[in-house]
């Protein structure tokens, strides 16, 4: 009997012993992999946007761009990391299918769906840096260089110093009909005085306004005034406060 109940002793620390080295690894992920395994969320398809946005501050006021996919609304300079050919492997592994909104669907985008028992596996994924972009200069070419805005000389004088990333957590978007994950990489550029000048002088041209200085009390209200016209200030602008 003495040997029955050591062996059955010495079976149940060693499970103990698994289930708390288990909890001490995923303890970040614990709620997380609550929902995704057997809450909410389970056996669901879960949506990321992983994407980095750029605080850019002239004068105490932070520059936003005209959103090119929604109409009458600004958000910080940035966008989505683009994913490269190796990711195919870790989208077979994982279940990852593409953004399924077409006028949010960009080629390569890191906006996807994965499984959601994946969903802490992924996140682990994105952790490495690899298979993906890393170099978050593209953006800012693409939306302030190859706009005449700057010459692509200025880079050599911008500093692009990573904050934080912001996480939002799992939670139910409306608009996507989907649980959804947004990690976005926060990023603060520091300007030369030539630079900084030269966006001052294209947001005072009589335009587009496709670039605009706003107050913070505009981004906390997510909304600003140009002209007479209310223009919206995007959800995720915030993050960049």
């Amino acid at each position: 009997m003495w040997l029955i109940l050591t062996i059955f002793s010495a079976i149940i620390s060693f499970f103990v012993g698994v289930f708390l080295k288990w909890i001490i690894k995923n303890k970040p992920y614990l709620k997380l992999w609550i929902n995704t395994n057997i809450g909410k969320a389970r056996k669901k398809q879960v949506r990321f946007s992983l994407a980095y946005l750029f605080r850019i501050k002239i004068d105490g006021k932070y520059l936003l761009v005209k959103n090119s996919k929604i109409s009458n609304q600004y958000q910080p300079i940035g966008g989505v990391y683009k994913k490269f050919k190796s990711f195919k492997t870790i989208s077979d592994e994982l279940g990852v299918t593409d953004e399924k909104k077409e006028n949010f669907r960009v080629s390569n985008d890191l906006r996807v769906y994965v499984q959601s028992k994946n969903v802490i596996k992924f996140l682990e994924w994105f952790k490495t840096r690899r298979n993906r972009e890393v170099n978050v200069v593209r953006e800012f070419i693409e939306e302030i260089v190859d706009k005449n805005i700057l010459e692509i000389q200025n880079l050599r004088d911008i500093e692009f110093e990573f904050i934080r990333t912001y996480d939002s957590g799992l939670h139910y978007a409306e608009q996507f009909s989907s649980y959804e994950i947004l990690l976005h990489d926060i990023f603060e550029v520091r300007l030369k005085s030539n630079a900084a000048e030269k966006l001052k002088q294209y947001v005072d041209l009589p335009s587009d306004n496709y670039l605009i200085l706003v107050e913070q009390t505009d981004i906390l209200r997510k909304a600003v005034t140009i002209g007479g016209v209310d223009y919206k200030i995007g959800e995720q602008t915030i993050n960049i406060l």
